[in-house]
């Protein structure tokens, strides 16, 4: 049977003309979309893509479907307003990495009050896999997270922004490039539970065969304000996501590592949940907050 969710993601597909660019515009991978797309297309009894032509455009019984997609979907939408947002009550909880409290999340917390002024909206702060689990157990409704290499069966991704990482130093440490700095240098760790942490791991990995157990042996903090602070204060240099309308402190500078090290940071949502049908709005205000911060 198709959902809501699966006439959105066809009415993406039919919008950006391809698989391949719905996937971007989601935060979806491309095997999911496809897959998606199949299911739909034995609720519908049809071909609803020409799969001989790359990219598929729609057959003439795609685009009959999707007359009757949009009609679906426009009285979902006018089901949805006929409930005030104001009528909104009650718990609303969400989850986040620790570094989206100190970037984008506080101006769309504002807006999300405003909208919604009777809900009791409380921030629980977690690395991406705790999140995930207070997901699935149902202990938060939604969650901002680093994108897992394997998504959660269960659960729907949508993203939100890439971050790169770099190497940070402070301006008088040694090395001008990443690879210097990391082998001249103690290295103080971000979180090493983080998701990022493993990232962190390929990239030491890559650049240096630095002696964690020699010179300049490694911290290990948990919040990035600590690890910028021992940064600023020549006691090693860090791996981090540069955070998206974040500055570095003064004191700070960044050594880039190139396009191939970076993190993905998405707005997950379960399949089921007492606040699903706010899902739509909050990704919206989210991805409203990240575009302002940019």
């Amino acid at each position: 049977m198709a959902d809501i969710k699966t006439l959105k993601v066809f009415r993406t597909v039919a919008a950006c003309g391809s698989f391949h660019a719905a996937a971007a515009e989601l935060g979806l991978s491309l095997s999911a979309i496809s897959m998606q797309m199949r299911d739909l297309e034995d609720f519908a009894g049809c071909l609803l893509f020409d799969r001989s032509r790359k990219p598929p455009p729609l057959t003439a019984e795609g685009r009959a479907f999707l007359t009757k997609a949009d009609d679906v979907l426009t009285a979902w939408q006018d089901l949805a307003a006929a409930t005030s947002k104001s009528e909104q009550t009650g718990r609303f909880r969400i989850g986040a990495v620790h570094t989206c409290l100190i970037s984008f999340l506080p101006s769309a917390l504002k807006t999300l009050r405003e909208r919604y002024p009777r809900l009791d909206v409380t921030v629980h702060l977690g690395t991406s896999h705790e999140l995930e689990a207070d997901l699935l157990a149902g202990r938060i409704d939604f969650a901002l997270l680093t994108m897992p290499e394997k998504p959660a069966a269960d659960l729907s991704y949508h993203h939100l922004v890439t971050e790169p990482l770099a190497v940070i130093k402070g301006v008088h440490q040694a090395g001008d490039t990443a690879a210097e700095c990391l082998s001249a240098n103690p290295i103080v760790r971000f979180n090493p539970l983080a998701r990022v942490g493993r990232l962190i791991d390929e990239i030491l990995e890559d650049y240096t065969q630095h002696d964690r157990n020699g010179h300049g042996a490694i911290m290990e903090i948990d919040s990035l304000e600590s690890v910028q602070a021992l940064v600023k204060e020549g006691l090693g240099v860090a791996i981090v996501p540069l955070l998206v309308g974040v500055d570095l402190p003064d004191g700070i500078v960044a050594m880039p590592l190139g396009d191939a090290y970076h993190r993905k940071l998405s707005m997950v949502i379960p399949r089921t949940g007492p606040r699903v049908n706010m899902a739509d709005d909050v990704l919206k205000l989210m991805r409203e907050a990240v575009a302002e911060a940019a």
